[in-house]
């Protein structure tokens, strides 16, 4: 194969494998993956296809290329990962504490938002992003009273995103979980699952532990 056709190929191959990657985002649409997991699998291996194909694609062509011209592809392709990496970074973070009335005693959870980020009320659509949802280890030492309130108000809104209407909070969002303490000292743990979206993009969805003394 003459070089400018090898050339050819591997440019062409890079607009196919981001056609293929849409094409797992559409998948996850039709099909309505709302599970961590099933939109994990789809994003794991749309990245791994899109990786595997460029850096195929550069074994192909630098044969043809000097060292200098080497060089600069791989300084390309590590900026890239570098850009990758950073845009993972999540721009969620969560704080927790406790507030007593009489028998009561109240954990709050609450996440705070970088930028236009905003993570999904429990009650959001089905079909659309993965909602917040929070898992509490059992205990003997304490009971959950009723399930976990939303005290921030959601924006309610279409999103092009998902083509369905979402409950979303921007800036910051305040749960709270009630609870009855049947030991004087004791500590609640749970996980809390979350996506974390902006208006053109979403991060997978996270699984984060919490612990809180009380």
């Amino acid at each position: 194969m003459c070089k400018k056709s090898i050339i050819h190929s591997a440019f062409v191959h890079p607009e196919s494998t981001w056609k293929k990657t849409l094409s797992y985002t559409g998948l996850i649409k039709q099909h309505r993956i709302t599970s961590t997991r099933g939109v994990n699998f789809f994003i794991i291996l749309a990245v791994f296809k899109q990786v595997a194909y460029g850096w195929l694609n550069f074994v192909l062509i630098s044969k043809y290329f000097s060292m200098k011209l080497r060089f600069i592809f791989s300084l390309i392709l590590l900026i890239g990962l570098a850009n990758f990496a950073i845009g993972q970074v999540d721009p969620v973070t969560w704080e927790y504490n406790v507030t007593y009335s009489g028998p009561v005693t109240s954990v709050h959870l609450n996440a705070k938002m970088k930028g236009d980020w905003a993570i999904y009320s429990q009650f959001t659509e089905p079909g659309g992003p993965i909602p917040t949802s929070f898992e509490f280890e059992q205990s003997n030492e304490f009971s959950l009273r009723g399930e976990v309130e939303e005290k921030s108000n959601p924006i309610r809104n279409y999103s092009d995103l998902f083509e369905v209407n979402v409950l979303k909070f921007k800036d910051e969002a305040h749960f709270v979980q009630k609870i009855s303490k049947l030991a004087e000292y004791t500590t609640v743990r749970g996980n809390i699952t979350y996506m974390v979206c902006d208006a053109t993009k979403c991060l997978p969805p996270k699984t984060i532990p919490f612990e809180v003394k009380i």
